[in-house]
């Protein structure tokens, strides 16, 4: 049975997923400024102030807002 296992490292704010121990795929994560969890980042949940970015909002918390 295959089992997959994510690994996060806040430092360099990085995840990587594993399958049987195998690294399968790297990504950049973020954390949600509304719920505050780690999660996958995704350019679409910056929430700007003119030009700047001030918050970032995960997909979960864009949905239910």
């Amino acid at each position: 049975m295959s089992e997959f296992v994510e690994i996060i490292n806040p430092r360099t704010m990085t995840a990587k997923l594993l399958l049987d121990g195998q690294v399968t795929a790297e990504y950049k994560v973020e954390q949600c400024d509304s719920c505050k969890l780690l999660l996958k980042f995704d350019s679409a949940g910056y929430q700007y102030s003119g030009l700047e970015k001030v918050l970032w909002i995960c997909v979960n918390c864009r949905l239910t807002n």
